[in-house]
């Protein structure tokens, strides 16, 4: 199902007196709210089918250009495993972008001592990245040419739903075997059977 359909019910949905968000997400809420509806109606309850990862891929060339071919295999294998929507979020790195994510949660005096221009600190938002080298992530083109990490918001695009990012981990972890292809995901560092342990809260993150 589209974003586009999605968002079409959940705008009638709205007009009928319900109370949702329109995000075009056809999500727990919205499954919620449309069966509140069928059995404010009289009718039996449905259910309505999730959209397909399809329909979250339109912009996935640009993301993943400079990405490793293994890891874009891998990505888009998942894409085809999985029943939950995800979009790529980040691929290849600058420069900038670096410094920017490396300022979160970092006083200037702290970002002079690694050689980041001060006026990315951000010392009263959360901070984002441990690296000990600012430019040190695998999102940064590596030797090969090519950068050797992604980071992944599955739907219904939650930060605090930790369950789709289990889902989406699951694909990630199938298509990888499937191709023979070893990643690192960030919400398993130490890549055991115990997922989300301390330090392990990088859940969009997957770097080969």
């Amino acid at each position: 199902m589209s974003d586009k359909y999605v968002m079409q019910i959940q705008q009638k949905l709205k007009r009928l007196g319900y109370s949702l968000g329109v995000d075009g997400i056809a999500g727990k809420e919205t499954l919620k709210v449309f069966n509140q509806m069928v059995t404010d109606s009289g009718l039996k309850e449905v259910e309505v089918p999730k959209p397909s990862a399809g329909d979250w891929k339109d912009d996935w060339d640009h993301k993943l250009a400079g990405v490793h071919p293994n890891l874009v295999k891998v990505v888009r294998r998942a894409s085809e495993l999985t029943t939950t929507p995800f979009k790529v979020i980040e691929g290849v790195r600058g420069i900038e972008r670096s410094y920017q994510l490396y300022g979160k949660g970092r006083t200037a005096s702290q970002l002079r001592a690694k050689g980041v221009p001060t006026k990315y600190a951000r010392p009263s938002v959360r901070k984002v990245t441990w690296l000990n080298n600012p430019l040190g992530s695998k999102h940064r083109v590596k030797s090969d040419g090519y950068g050797h990490a992604v980071d992944l918001f599955p739907a219904p695009y939650q930060w605090e739903d930790i369950e789709p990012f289990k889902e989406v981990a699951t694909a990630m972890y199938q298509a990888a075997s499937e191709l023979g292809i070893d990643i690192t995901w960030g919400g398993n560092w130490d890549n055991d059977d115990r997922w989300h342990e301390s330090g392990e809260y990088d859940s969009p993150h997957y770097e080969i």
